[in-house]
């Protein structure tokens, strides 16, 4: 019972998954230098998304990632001109606006 052994068969049939019984050569390297590969995207992707992130508000706690940021202390107004003229997301215009 259960499958039958390694029978022979057509070396001269091209498969792209790897012919019969694939077991390529170096396979652990391949994979770790895949591995490695798509970390570095992702790594480069977030700090992208990093750098390019808007945020309506500065933080009200230290964010740890980004030092830069700098919070607002408890019990002043985020919205206040003079909080979002620190912050380096949300720097607003020093023209008047019309009222």
């Amino acid at each position: 019972m259960g499958p039958p052994g390694r029978y022979r068969f057509p070396k001269d049939i091209y498969a792209p998954t790897g012919q019969f019984w694939a077991n390529p050569r170096n396979w652990r390297r391949n994979t770790a230098l895949s591995i490695a590969g798509m970390a570095v995207a992702y790594l480069w992707l977030i700090k992208v998304g990093m750098d390019h992130e808007v945020l309506a508000r500065p933080p009200r706690k230290k964010v740890p990632w980004r030092p830069n940021l700098k919070p607002v202390p408890y019990g002043e107004d985020p919205w206040a001109p003079e909080n979002q003229r620190n912050y380096e997301g949300g720097q607003m215009d020093d023209a008047k606006s019309p009222e």
